[in-house]
């Protein structure tokens, strides 16, 4: 029996443990991965913002371990489309690949507004290691200010990690009266603003985003983020943190029920009985 795995997050690589652990011999499980990095830890990401960790140091496994659990990762695979009724995977390429059973484990993309000149050059936003990479590239080469939209909890790491980095002038952008309104009272969030004011990180509420703006200079870089209450910060490197949203596309297009997420039932079956969603791409009972 042939599985197949889409996505190479916590979910797909740990479900295609398992089931050749079950499996055996009797299973062969091959896992795509559109991203060219093996298994790692995106909670660490602002680490190699910061330089503290590099990519090889956040991988959760050596390569050993994939070859004892007896499964294979296709790095720098994408898949295309899913033809249900053939059972096959159209890679990128244009490659046909068979399955008899198939997981999908898409995982999550950022959120990313449709905020006039989020698109800009110096605008990014934070799921993978080459995010992390091109904004530590960003920040070292123009130190003098970076931000952060969004004071969910990787947004206030992301903005420990650009001090770190050798940002001159940090902020994080809240639109809510105060940071973690969902985990904090006021006094707390006060004491939370304190303590990243002493690490050089400085708190804007009540900040609604109207635009990036570019440098005067015309070079198409954002240099600026202005809010709906006429304010205005300079910011050479700018990282929304604005949450994320289910990868559903190869779902949707395959004809799969699709809500939020992907639809499964109790045993995590998605409305083909031969194919199955876990992790962040799933929805139950209506809870992603």
């Amino acid at each position: 029996m042939r599985i197949a795995v889409i996505g190479n997050g916590i979910a797909g690589i740990n479900v295609a443990a398992s089931l050749k652990t079950l499996g055996g011999d009797a299973v062969t499980v091959v896992v795509y991965s559109k991203e060219i990095h093996p298994f790692y830890s995106r909670v660490r990401l602002p680490e190699v913002i910061a330089g503290e960790s590099t990519p090889e140091d956040i991988r959760f496994y050596p390569e050993q371990w994939y070859e004892k659990k007896g499964f294979t990762v296709r790095l720098g695979t994408e898949v295309r489309s899913i033809d249900r009724a053939a059972k096959q995977l159209i890679l990128v390429d244009g490659t046909a690949e068979h399955w008899d059973a198939l997981v999908l484990a898409t995982g999550a993309r950022s959120n990313c507004p449709a905020i006039p000149g989020v698109d800009l050059p110096g605008v990014f936003t934070l799921r993978t290691v080459e995010d992390a990479l091109a904004i530590r590239g960003s920040v070292t080469a123009r130190r003098s200010s970076a931000s952060v939209i969004g004071g969910g909890l990787l947004g206030l790491e992301t903005a420990r990690a650009l001090t770190v980095a050798g940002s001159a002038s940090v902020r994080v952008f809240e639109i809510f009266p105060h940071l973690l309104p969902r985990q904090l009272d006021d006094q707390c969030a006060q004491l939370l603003s304190s303590h990243l004011s002493s690490l050089g990180i400085e708190v804007v509420c009540l900040a609604n985003t109207e635009a990036f703006l570019p440098t005067a200079q015309g070079d198409g870089r954002a240099a600026s983020i202005k809010l709906k209450d006429g304010r205005s910060f300079s910011s050479d490197t700018t990282i929304l943190s604005m949450g994320v949203t289910p990868c559903t596309d190869l779902a949707r297009e395959a004809g799969l029920t699709v809500n939020r997420g992907i639809v499964v039932d109790d045993l995590l079956r998605t409305s083909d009985p031969s194919i199955w969603a876990v992790g962040d791409c799933a929805e139950f009972a209506g809870i992603v």
